[in-house]
């Protein structure tokens, strides 16, 4: 299971919106332009990789894929890098063996058969060894140094890019711990060796389930109860509306009253009476606690494939606005709204780590409204202009420009609230003044409840 102190920080809000980068005709076509995808002036040549800059621009068909980009992908495929943990020492190494991990990816891929995403575990190649009895000691957020293990977790994770890298650790005293866990905020699964059972068997769907946490996927369940009582009660005080036990917000998981009990949770019960009500149980899905736990629904596999993408482009690592090295605040800067937009301050530290000031400038933008933000620049040069921003439920798309140029289209949505890493706007031979950062809301993600935006910072770059 996820840290309980991470669960409330996300949440999901999927909704329906008319999907468009520039405009939606009258029958709701989608309707773009060249303008809208930005042509940048051939003396402002890009010398960075246009196909990784967080941008739909030129000719591609989404956000860094498509025409000269790399197709856009329908599937995608992870490759996993397990590290068995020890102390220092070398003592108490996680009871756990390449074969052993192989059998769980394995039934990973027969859970996450149908949602587009697949594993791949080499033991041969992609099994390593570290000491650190920082991480073999993790247990959880409510460990008292638990962001010095998460950061430690993140250094070892960063020396296997572009794998989802899972740390195998023995657990704090003399017996090895049974117990996993996962979220966004950091970039590994916390794993745990063989002797981690449920139901009376080895718990081989374990991983398939913590990858399910890194990807973003929250409990079906909104607590744990530990009698058929606690349940009933928790649902009297909610009004007997069942939906008291949805733990992820997703219209085609039902609500989930997880009572752990051995004649519940690993019986063949399909249903169980609570107020005078009858639910169902899910035992069908990875992310309850319910046995067998046999697969995903779709909407979980949407959300998935989008944590999985996001990661893919960040070397499966989530994106942290803390990479600009000079950031430029935005919300204190002069700006401009037109077109009904409002513009104010706001505190992220709510949201976790990845905000630089821990604050962002939010922006409610109406349909067809502009920002223009005034940036001092106090040294002329080339310069990469690198865009940090924000992804939300009800974010919306936008045409960026910068002094006029169309740097590219922005889709701001994500399906919790996330730190969009570097957007980079494009190389420019800027003089020492002020310059324009200009955002037009063209549109909204289909899956967007709105047409806000949330700014961060810019980073100045020298450029060759």
């Amino acid at each position: 299971m996820r840290p309980l102190a991470r669960r409330i920080r996300r949440a999901t809000a999927p909704a329906l919106a008319c999907a468009a980068l520039a405009a939606c005709n009258g029958g709701g076509t989608l309707v773009t332009t060249p303008a809208d995808l930005g042509t940048r002036p051939p003396d402002l040549a890009p010398s960075y990789d246009r196909c990784g800059d967080g941008l739909r621009n030129g000719d591609e068909t989404d956000t860094d894929c498509g025409g000269a980009c790399a197709p856009c992908p329908s599937s995608f495929t992870v490759p996993i890098h397990a590290v068995i943990v020890s102390d220092d020492d070398g003592r108490r190494p996680c009871p756990i063996d390449g074969s052993e991990i192989a059998s769980h990816v394995a039934e990973a891929n027969k859970v996450w058969q149908g949602t587009g995403v697949q594993f791949t575990f080499d033991p041969e190649k992609e099994l390593s060894r570290e000491s650190s009895t920082l991480v073999n000691n993790v247990t959880g957020a409510g460990d008292p140094n638990w962001l010095d293990e998460i950061a430690a977790g993140d250094r070892i994770a960063a020396k296997h890019p572009d794998r989802l890298v899972v740390l195998f650790r023995f657990g704090p005293g003399d017996f090895a711990t049974g117990g996993a866990f996962s979220w966004t905020d950091y970039n590994f699964v916390a794993g745990a060796g063989r002797v981690s059972t449920v139901c009376g068997h080895w718990n081989v769907g374990l991983l398939a389930h913590e990858m399910g946490h890194y990807f973003g996927l929250s409990h079906t369940f909104a607590q744990v109860f530990g009698t058929l009582a606690e349940a009933e009660a928790f649902l009297a005080q909610r009004g007997g509306d069942p939906a008291a036990f949805d733990g992820d917000g997703l219209a085609d998981t039902a609500p989930d009253p997880m009572i752990a009990l051995p004649e519940y949770q690993c019986s063949d019960v399909k249903m169980v009476a609570l107020g005078g009500q009858i639910l169902s149980l899910p035992r069908d899905n990875i992310m309850s606690y319910y046995e067998p736990r046999t697969g995903l629904s779709s909407m979980q596999g949407e959300r998935a494939r989008w944590f999985v993408r996001t990661r893919q482009r960040h070397a499966m690592a989530m994106p942290d606005n803390h990479a600009a090295a000079r950031p430029v605040e935005l919300d204190p800067l002069a700006a401009s709204p037109e077109g009904g937009v409002s513009t104010g301050p706001q505190d992220m530290a709510g949201f976790g780590r990845g905000w630089t000031g821990d604050r962002q400038l939010f922006a409610a933008f109406p349909a067809g409204g502009a920002l223009t933000i005034n940036v001092p620049v106090a040294k002329a040069g080339r310069t990469r202009v690198d865009l940090y921003a924000t992804f939300a439920p009800d974010f919306g798309r936008f045409r960026v420009l910068w002094d006029g140029a169309p740097a590219g289209v922005l889709d701001a949505y994500g399906p919790g609230v996330y730190p969009t890493g570097k957007v980079t706007l494009g190389v420019f031979d800027l003089v020492a003044g002020g310059h324009r950062l200009r955002l037009e809301q063209v549109g909204q993600n289909p899956a967007s409840r709105g047409t806000a935006l949330g700014l961060d910072c810019l980073d100045l770059v020298p450029a060759p």
